[in-house]
Parts: structure tokens; sequence; C-alpha cells
């Protein structure tokens, strides 16, 4: 297979953490099929992270909420016009699915059965070469063009360890409550470190404002909601460690084969994935990786500001950073 040339066209639009994810996997399709021309349909939100990649060969863009459902009617018109041999859905919904169907092309490939008659394969083992495995491979993401206002954050003149914070995640659960990343910072901060808070979002906004109103250091820089996707892989890529629960940024990390302090409660990845990561920290609740986003009971807020610092520092001393 991997000798013939073929149009390809692989499905993700997003998340963050999801597209990321996928182009563990575009790499691995493109490593075991390198004539096939690969095209990537994605949400315009990260359409810049993708055209980056050097497996990826071409990327159509669709602007969910601009374009709504007369673009993705275009869309569709679109790929049916560029006659793909393959698709490959790895958004695997029922939008993605009824895209498939109506798409023309006569392989497509979803792991998960969604809508009947939407694929035809629903196994990707045949596409993606299995001789690496995810806790294997140690980065899978390009970085893009340095962005020299972001740069200049890093040529500071600073010796300290750099740290990067996520406080933000899709729902309020996956979050590690803000009075438990102030006392993180506080900690961090006395032990030497400087730290960058990143995240998007009014709540992450409000909550960067909290945390630097509690904590005021020059060494405490507030980056949430003034970076762009690029701009935040290279923060991450510059900083010696990234703390984060489930989100984006933490997969940009594990991409990146940086250092990760992974924090768990109604999540939990593949075991894979998770033995990848640099640390991982875990909830105390006994119903941990519910993923019920409703539940009253504690979660995140569990895991003590103090279990993470020696985290950081364990996964700092042990990568040898100096």
């Amino acid at each position: 297979m991997g000798n013939e040339k073929k149009k390809v066209l692989l499905i993700r639009f997003s998340s963050l953490g999801d597209v990321i994810l996928a182009n563990f996997y575009a790499k691995k399709i493109k490593q075991k099929n390198p004539d096939w021309h690969l095209t990537w349909l994605v949400d315009s939100m990260y359409k810049d992270i993708v055209r980056t990649q050097p497996w990826v060969d071409d990327v159509i863009v669709w602007d969910r909420k601009k374009d709504g459902n007369i673009g993705f009617i275009k869309i569709i018109k679109f790929i049916r016009s560029q006659k793909f041999d393959i698709l490959i859905d790895m958004h695997n919904t029922d939008r993605s699915s009824l895209l498939s169907f109506l798409s023309g092309i006569p392989s497509r490939y979803a792991e998960v059965l969604r809508l009947p008659f939407a694929h035809n394969i629903h196994s990707f083992d045949t596409i993606i070469g299995e001789s690496e495995k995810i806790d294997e491979c140690p980065t899978y993401l390009h970085l893009t063009e340095v962005n020299k206002i972001i740069d200049n954050y890093f040529k500071d003149g600073k010796s300290k360890k750099r740290l990067t914070l996520a406080i933000g995640a899709s729902y309020e659960k996956k979050r590690w409550p803000i009075y438990r990343c102030t006392e993180f910072c506080i900690l961090a901060l006395k032990a030497g470190f400087v730290l960058y808070l990143v995240g998007n979002g009014e709540d992450e906004i409000r909550g960067a404002e909290e945390i630097c109103n509690a904590v005021k250091s020059d060494d405490l820089v507030d980056l949430v909601g003034k970076l762009s996707i690029c701009d935040l892989v290279q923060v991450v890529n510059e900083t010696d460690a990234t703390i984060s629960g489930d989100t984006g940024t933490l997969h940009i990390a594990r991409a990146l084969g940086k250092n990760i302090v992974g924090l768990f409660g109604p999540t939990l990845l593949s075991d894979n994935y998770m033995k990848s990561l640099s640390k991982s920290i875990y909830s105390s609740c006994t119903e941990r990786g519910c993923e019920d986003w409703q539940c009253s009971k504690p979660c995140l807020d569990t895991i003590k500001a103090s279990k993470v610092l020696e985290g950081v520092i364990e996964v700092i001393e042990r990568s040898g950073i100096k």
C-alpha cells in the first residue's frame, strides 16, 4: 500500500488536544505510506499549526463559526470535486460521518461505526504503522515560526528554571482550582522558578488576574488570553516543564517531547499515552475517570500544590536539566 500514489483526506476538525493527537497518527500514516498525498480537513482555528507539519501536504479549512452549515455543504462539494481515493475520519461524529457518506470517496476509514454506510472500513490497522507506539515516539509536533514578541519573554537574562502552568480546560471539572494554582505559584516562586500562566477564555483571564493579584512577582508572567496556538507551542517549547490537566497544553507538551506533570481526575487517557508522560498525579476520588461533568464530589482540588511541585522537581532532575 505504501508505494501506491493515493489522494488521502484526513478529517479532524478540532479540538486542540485531539488535533495534536491526530497529528501523531498523520505522521505514522505518512511514514507507512510515503507516496500518499495527505490533505487535512480542519477548523480554521487550528489551520496554522496543521499547515506547518511536514507530513501534511495540503489543508482544507472550514470556518465553522463563520460559515456554518452553508460552509459545510460547500466543503462537501469541494471534496467531491477533488476525487480523493481514501478518507480517514479521526473526528468520528455524526457530522464527520455524514461528510464521509456524501464525499464520494471509495475507501472510508473510521474506528467506530456511527452512521450506517458512512464508512466501509472500521479499523486503521492497515494504514497506520505499528512499529512505534505513542509512548515510544519522542516527538510528533513540528515547531512553527518563532514569534519575536514571545521570544522576548525568554531573553530576560534570568538563569532560573521556567514552568508553563495551564490554568484552563474545556470543562470546569478538568481545571485545577485557582486557589490551588495560587498555592503552587507561591511555592514554585519560593523554589526559584519562573512561571508562565497560559489559557484562554474569560474564566481563565479572571483566574489569572486572581492569581497575579495574590502573588505579586516579576517571575510570574500572565500570558492568559494573549497567545495564538502557535505562540502557545513556542512558550511550551521554551520552558523546562509544563503543568496541566487534560487540556490542549498538555498534549502540545507531550508532542514536543517536553517534561510534563499531568493532573488527572474526571478523565484518564490510554495506558500507552499515560506511560509517555513524565509524571501523572491523580485525584484521590475513587471514581476518577468518570467523565461526569456535573459531579459535585471533590476532584482535582484534592491534588495539593506541594505534591505537584515535588513532581516538577522530580521530572526536571530526572531529565538532567541544569
